[in-house]
């Protein structure tokens, strides 16, 4: 993610509250008219649309629907090949390294020569003078802090190591590059570059020459040490597939900063945005700049607890586009990864239902925020049963309802009789219970639904023993029409929105 500063960060936030509505680069806005002749293929409106918005998110101009400048980037990289002459001249030099000199359209060449200093795998580069000068001690900082990143991710946590460049920058290390960002709303990015499979590349990064204090809200080092750990886990991801689905790529870089820079706790600030907060949203929004593909890098958090952190490299392994692996597309990949684990709906579930009580579910829950209840309900001996309660969930949404008993039900032979009704068992539906004991361990529970997508449960509901029952009814679907130029996974319209759910609870001795 290239990260905006606060003010363009502010009016980000405000445009994250619309994200049904939200547009990837590849899809104009509602009610947008495209000014181009009619006899323009479409890859070249796409083409051209993606360079309208890299120019747009690289001087500063970015708009809340716009994505991250390393995304932004990497789509107009995709779409090189279908830009007429003029503009791919523009979008090559917009591509180009900053030791590429001036020629860059939004001014990101450096402008006097450029010195460097490289450690074992990386080589940070930068000028002496100008507004992008460093200074020798916050180069050696970037240095120190770009190995370790480096390292630990390609070799602690195994990941590839990004594509060799054919000695780009001098030699055959990875190049990072100091420029004074901030004045552009950014604290850095990864570029992709040369094309090295048909989607492998190589990339670079380029990073804020100080984060100071006065362009940037945070301690200049958190702010260094978060930026290289999202960053560079970018140009990692162009080793495996460079054009892969958004949400994944962004949601897994957020993820990747909890490993690496955990103390800064800078990926909180997204939570409220994803499906911690809102699991009405699907999983797999990567429309634009919406906040939830960042916010649900505590989907990854979830598996890497539970299944340790090797989990989301496999799913990487999965995605991987070279002619050896499959080139599986992103929640495909999450999919097949977790067949071995129960499969992609007993897992969902699980973790659709652990955001009700985050405390309980991540190392650092306590100070998260929980996911949405649809309905608190209570049950007694007057009022024994509820309504039919009915819910439409789109793919990979969840919604949920607390049922309590109240103190009349003090019998321990009192029980909750839960009947769920879903859609059919090929879309994927699930639900899971979490049972709040006053005493000893709480309870969780899977509720397997047949073929039908119907269950019934028998829970011990005495409010002597419990304080309430907590169902999670899921969307667990991952079918698609891919290829639509849409905003979900593999750009495809989701099969299986707007699934039914209908929950039945009653009480009796």
């Amino acid at each position: 993610m290239l990260r905006r500063t606060p003010a363009l960060l502010a009016s980000t936030l405000a445009a994250a509250m619309v994200l049904a509505g939200a547009t990837t680069v590849v899809a104009a806005p509602a009610g947008a008219t495209d000014p181009r002749p009619s006899g323009v293929s479409e890859s070249q409106r796409v083409a051209v649309r993606a360079l309208d918005v890299a120019e747009r998110v690289m001087d500063g101009r970015a708009s809340p629907r716009d994505p991250s400048a390393t995304l932004a980037l990497r789509d107009l990289w995709s779409s090189l090949e279908s830009l007429p002459p003029a503009e791919r001249a523009d979008a090559e030099a917009m591509l180009a390294r900053p030791t590429d000199g001036p020629g860059d359209p939004v001014g990101f060449g450096y402008t006097v020569p450029s010195v460097k200093r490289c450690a074992k795998d990386v080589c940070v580069h930068w000028v002496r003078s100008t507004a992008d000068a460093a200074s020798k001690r916050w180069v050696r900082k970037t240095l120190k802090e770009m190995q370790r990143v480096y390292k630990a991710t390609t070799k602690d946590y195994g990941y590839r190591k990004p594509l060799k460049d054919g000695n780009r920058g001098g030699n055959d290390k990875f190049d990072v590059y100091l420029k004074d960002v901030g004045p552009f709303g950014l604290y850095g990015y990864c570029a992709t570059e040369k094309r090295v499979q048909r989607f492998l590349a190589t990339g670079y990064c380029v990073l804020d020459d100080d984060y100071s204090r006065t362009q940037f809200p945070r301690a200049p080092k958190k702010s260094l040490k978060v930026t290289a750990a999202h960053e560079f886990f970018h140009a990692v991801q162009y080793a495996y597939d460079a054009e892969d689905d958004r949400w994944l790529m962004e949601a897994t870089a957020t993820w990747m900063e909890e490993r690496l820079a955990d103390g800064a706790n800078d990926n909180r600030q997204y939570l409220p945005y994803g499906q911690l907060a809102d699991p009405s949203q699907p999983l797999d929004v990567s429309g634009g700049g919406t906040l939830n593909q960042y916010g649900n890098w505590a989907f990854f958090e979830f598996l890497s607890k539970k299944y340790g952190n090797a989990v989301v490299r496999q799913i990487w392994s999965r995605m991987a586009a070279d002619r050896k692996s499959p080139d599986d597309f992103s929640i495909e990949g999450v999919a097949k990864v977790l067949r071995t684990h129960g499969g992609l709906p007993k897992v969902f579930a699980e973790y659709a239902a652990g955001n009700t009580v985050p405390g309980r579910t991540y190392p650092e829950g306590g100070r998260w925020p929980s996911a949405a209840i649809g309905a608190q309900l209570t049950l007694s001996k007057t009022t024994r049963s509820i309504a039919p309660y009915p819910v439409a969930l789109n793919h990979l949404t969840s919604h949920n309802v607390v049922l309590r008993p109240d103190a009349s039900l003090s019998r321990k032979s009192w029980q909750l009789k839960l009947k769920i009704a879903g859609p059919k068992r090929r879309t994927a539906p699930a639900a899971y219970l979490l049972i709040d004991k006053r005493k000893g361990k709480d309870e969780k529970r899977y509720v397997k639904l047949d073929r039908k997508g119907r269950a019934t449960v028998k829970v011990a509901f005495s409010s002597k023993r419990v304080k309430k029952v907590t169902v999670t009814m899921v969307n667990a679907s991952a079918r698609y029409n891919c290829f639509k130029q849409a905003t979900w996974s593999c750009q495809g319209d989701p099969r299986d929105d707007a699934q039914t759910f209908v929950l039945d609870a009653a009480v009796r001795k």
